[in-house]
């Protein structure tokens, strides 16, 4: 076979052409993805009301040793509700955080069934430095989304766009996700009961054990323990006690915790010497809001120093405390 100019060149150019790998968008939809990206949160992103959001990269080694990954490529493809509005297929996913020095709008232009936005800039993380591209395409037609990143010296402007079209000719639906959706605009409704279920659960445990009634900006100190019932930032109890300080009964193993999740966050640990509580001196204390009951127990974590307290509702007459610090 003799190779003409022409012929070679249609050959090279073929080769350049980066290639794509058909990728399953969970049991949802299919898209044929460039294949050198894999897939960077696993499954899907439903945090959104309108919009199921599958998302792949390809990342740097070296430029990746610092605050944050740094990524040759960045792929978000989003799945759009039937009543998704323009303003959400215009606005990009929330868990896309690249941003470029000096960023501006190309080109736009038709592409299949919909239309692609190109904008470039100086891409920077850690140490890297790299003019990119970013391609953002709309197909309402099809309901998708796809917003790519991709540093220049990986994919030029005429590949990008010849690329994005192959994507977006690639995708499709295989399960209608309608009842996905319609599970996430309830999800609103069943958190908010959930979180007055933990609230009524949590505050009848700390009044059985003393500790109330709870209101904000009036804590409640009993045992060298202080609970407060805090509104703002968002609606918690607050739990402050002097670490190494476990109240269990007698002789008892405190139940297993089932239900429960511990969150261990940044309030001020204060201390207590000569019988006076000392102002803070630290930013380690203990936290427990309307998630951190259940099975009547209420538990806290110390997350600098590693020291667990628990505070199990526990027969008055069965009940003392020992300070763990002097074993």
């Amino acid at each position: 076979m003799m190779l003409t100019p022409t012929l070679s060149l249609g050959i090279a150019m073929l080769f350049a052409q980066p290639r794509l790998a058909e990728r399953a968008l969970a049991d949802i939809a299919v898209i044929q993805v460039p294949r050198s990206t894999k897939e960077m949160y696993e499954g899907v992103r439903d945090d959104q009301q309108r919009r199921l959001v599958f998302t792949f990269s390809s990342d740097y080694f070296w430029a990746s040793l610092g605050s944050g990954m740094a990524y040759k490529q960045q792929l978000f493809v989003s799945l759009m509700a039937p009543d998704a509005s323009d303003a959400e297929y215009a606005a990009y996913p929330t868990r896309w955080s690249l941003s470029y020095d000096d960023r501006k709008r190309v080109t736009t232009s038709p592409v299949g069934s919909g239309t692609l936005t190109v904008f470039e800039g100086l891409y920077r993380q850690n140490t890297l430095q790299e003019p990119s591209y970013t391609f953002f395409y709309v197909d309402r037609a099809r309901r998708l989304q796809i917003a790519w990143h991709a540093v220049k010296k990986e994919i030029d402007l005429a590949t990008g766009t010849e690329v994005v079209g192959r994507m977006a000719s690639s995708f499709r639906i295989v399960r209608d996700p309608g009842a996905r959706f319609t599970e996430i605009r309830d999800r609103p409704r069943k958190d908010a009961e959930d979180r007055a279920r933990k609230h009524a659960l949590a505050a009848a445990t700390l009044e059985r054990e003393g500790y109330g009634p709870l209101a904000p900006g009036k804590p409640v100190r009993k045992n060298d323990v202080y609970v407060e019932w805090m509104a703002d930032p968002e609606p918690r109890f607050q739990l402050l006690l002097p670490l190494g300080r476990v109240r269990v009964a007698a002789n008892a193993t405190p139940p297993p915790i089932r239900t429960m999740r511990a969150i261990a966050t940044t309030t001020a640990r204060r201390r207590r010497t000569n019988r006076r509580w000392l102002p803070p001196r630290s930013t380690t204390s203990s936290q427990f809001s309307r998630d951190a009951v259940g099975n009547g127990t209420i538990r806290s974590s110390s997350s600098r120093s590693r020291v667990s307290t628990s505070v199990t509702p526990i027969p008055p007459e069965t009940a003392h405390a020992s300070d763990c610090g002097r074993h």
